[in-house]
């Protein structure tokens, strides 16, 4: 028997982070970055179209950063493997605007 996994993709868009606004470039187009699989176990791929780069770091619950890269590809995978259980929150930075996202790490 085979079994099949649900995986659901979110997709995220940017806030500004100089200004608080809507992080919407001037044709009214929210860059989008897909975070997936959401909660991970060994691998989260993050994809995204119409930013050149991003910068991701994690943070655990007590503040610390257990992971830093720069991403370059559209398509990503970063490896979470070595992580303790544990929730996570996931900062994306790309062009002076951050993102923020909860991640499970099961």
């Amino acid at each position: 028997m085979i079994e099949y996994q649900t995986v659901k993709i979110r997709r995220l868009s940017f806030c500004n982070n100089k200004d608080a606004v809507s992080g919407y470039d001037d044709a009214g187009h929210a860059p989008q970055i897909g975070l997936y699989p959401n909660p991970a176990s060994h691998k989260i791929s993050i994809d995204y179209s119409g930013i050149e780069a991003l910068h991701v770091e994690l943070y655990s619950m007590f503040g610390l950063c257990v992971i830093q890269c720069k991403l370059s590809s559209k398509s990503d995978e970063i490896d979470v493997s070595q992580l303790s259980k544990g929730i996570y929150i996931v900062k994306i930075i790309a062009a002076g605007r951050t993102m923020q996202e909860k991640l499970i790490n099961e």
